[in-house]
């Protein structure tokens, strides 16, 4: 087996380690919510400031399943900070809490870059799944002054699935109650020409939220003429994807190299 089929398999990722690290938990974001925090992933070569990942885990709206520190590891060791921010959860916070938490969170960077070694002016978004999701959410929009965004596996037309208990919790209504809600939370009615160049990445066989997804994401995005790369990883679902695609990982990493 070669090192490329090996680290596909294993998660060991194939790109040279630039930096070692440092990791600083639970700092909060918001003093009026103590539960909203940031775990610090920070190159410790004694340089920067640094571009700046904030990462955004899944988990359906409504858990922290997959909390990504292995992305923001990679991350951090490549000489990126790597934020692993956490968000209000339904369906006790129903949208559009997550996303406003996310919006904060990228607020209080740019306004807290030393705190962080950071450079605000190279501020990036990645998330999985539903963290995908609000990452599209909030950097897509003109003015976000998000400059790139990697999204893997992201529900990007929520009204394609109007039977999803995930999505019914998350917003608190059926699709038939509220169809204008259902637009207003999916993040192909964001998509401008002023968007962040993104990379997404799906499995094929993602039952859970399918490849077509992406699919309408990019040809959204091409049309509107944002840079836009996709990954198709073959034979793989959702939950595989997210454990084991690491040269999507990879690839998503080199793409925020390209954009500094």
């Amino acid at each position: 087996m070669g090192i490329f089929a090996l680290s596909y398999l294993t998660g060991c990722s194939s790109l040279p380690k630039k930096y070692s690290y440092e990791v600083r938990k639970d700092v909060v974001f918001d003093k009026q919510r103590s539960e909203l925090m940031i775990n610090v992933y920070r190159p410790d070569n004694g340089k920067g400031p640094h571009p700046v990942v904030l990462v955004i885990h899944g988990g359906g709206w409504r858990s922290r399943s997959g909390d990504m520190s292995a992305i923001c590891k990679d991350l951090a060791a490549q000489g990126f900070v790597a934020l692993n921010i956490t968000y209000r959860l339904a369906p006790r916070n129903p949208y559009p809490a997550a996303v406003d938490d996310v919006r904060l969170a990228v607020n209080y960077v740019r306004a807290h870059p030393a705190e962080f070694n950071a450079d605000p002016e190279k501020l990036y978004l990645w998330g999985y799944s539903a963290g995908a999701h609000l990452a599209l959410m909030v950097g897509l929009p003109a003015g976000s002054g998000v400059k790139g965004i990697v999204a893997g596996a992201a529900p990007t037309d929520l009204s394609q699935y109007p039977n999803s208990p995930l999505i019914k919790k998350f917003l608190g209504k059926n699709r038939d109650q509220d169809p204008k809600l259902w637009r207003e939370a999916s993040p192909i009615t964001y998509a401008v020409k002023e968007s962040p160049p993104v990379f997404m990445y799906h499995g094929k066989d993602d039952w859970l939220v399918g490849i077509d997804q992406m699919r309408l994401m990019r040809k959204i995005l091409e049309d509107k003429k944002v840079p836009v790369e996709t990954m198709e990883v073959g034979f793989f679902g959702h939950i595989t994807t997210y454990y084991f695609s690491q040269a999507a990982v990879d690839a998503g990493i080199k793409f925020l190299q390209k954009q500094n």
